[in-house]
């Protein structure tokens, strides 16, 4: 049996730039793992099996998708049972799903000894989804074109997240098609991202996420909750992707655990950076 942990992601920045003629959007995002994750167990079985606890996701899991593309690939069936235990919240802008099923397609190339590297493992994964194989990857990156294209940076990790998830999500397909104004990332941020040495905080008051406003237009009520987490130390706070979940940067450990005592009417979690690519 093989044991993964699928962990979550937030968008550090997240820039729609227009919308192309296959219908997805063209993106420029900053995005970073977090130690806040699900968990796959996967094990070689008569036929495939998927059981799903902590959570009830409506319609086929993507879990099913990755399946049956890395099939088509190899050309023969990978009889295998999945258990998923849900952690990260759907409809958050987490990438609860697009992770869960890298680490399946991760897992399973293990699991059967394919011996597929991680170009082939991603082109797969651009086939299941957008932010797929973003969750491939290790920690951090910039990403691009519609989420399949990916540039591994380094920035650093010493600093505390605390993440929200309200008690309400966001369908990402419903947030995209109520984009009307198209953005890019300024000059400054193009620069300080691609320098040798990223400096964290001086980038991060330049990023900004396309879908704040959309969210803040359908629930304001969440502009008080970004001042609340700013005035409890907050060097940065942010939406994750298209939503609901947002999160606050505080370089001192001891000021977002403070924050996180508050009354935030929803999911609190405290979480750190990731770097790690999948782990048992």
């Amino acid at each position: 049996m093989l044991k993964i942990k699928a962990n979550a992601k937030i968008n550090l920045c997240l820039y729609i730039i227009e919308r192309r003629n296959d219908g997805f959007h063209s993106i420029f995002s900053v995005m970073q793992k977090i130690d806040f994750a699900d968990t796959l167990q996967l094990e070689k079985w008569d036929d495939y099996s998927l059981e799903i606890e902590g959570a009830k996701i409506p319609g086929e899991n993507i879990i099913r998708k990755a399946y049956r593309q890395i099939v088509n690939h190899v050309g023969f069936n990978l009889p295998v049972s999945i258990k998923l235990f849900k952690m990260i919240p759907i409809g958050a802008g987490l990438g609860g799903g697009s992770s869960d099923a890298a680490a399946f397609l991760w897992g399973i190339n293990q699991l059967y000894k394919l011996g597929l590297d991680r170009k082939e493992l991603i082109k797969i994964a651009s086939a299941v989804g957008s932010d797929v194989p973003f969750f491939l990857t290790d920690g951090s990156a910039i990403v691009t074109g519609k989420g399949e294209i990916i540039e591994s940076i380094e920035l650093p990790i010493d600093y505390s997240i605390l993440l929200v998830y309200p008690k309400f999500s966001i369908n990402t397909g419903w947030a995209y098609s109520q984009i009307r104004n198209y953005l890019t990332p300024t000059k400054k941020v193009l620069k300080l991202l691609k320098s040798n040495a990223c400096e964290l905080w001086n980038v991060l008051p330049e990023f900004s996420n396309g879908f704040s406003e959309i969210i803040f237009k359908l629930h304001p009520e969440l502009r008080g909750r970004f001042k609340l987490i700013s005035e409890a130390g907050a060097d940065f706070v942010s939406f994750s992707g298209s939503g609901s979940a947002f999160f606050g940067i505080f370089r001192d450990y001891k000021s977002a655990k403070e924050a996180a005592k508050l009354n935030w009417n929803g999911q609190v979690v405290l979480a750190k950076p990731s770097i790690t690519r999948f782990s048992g």
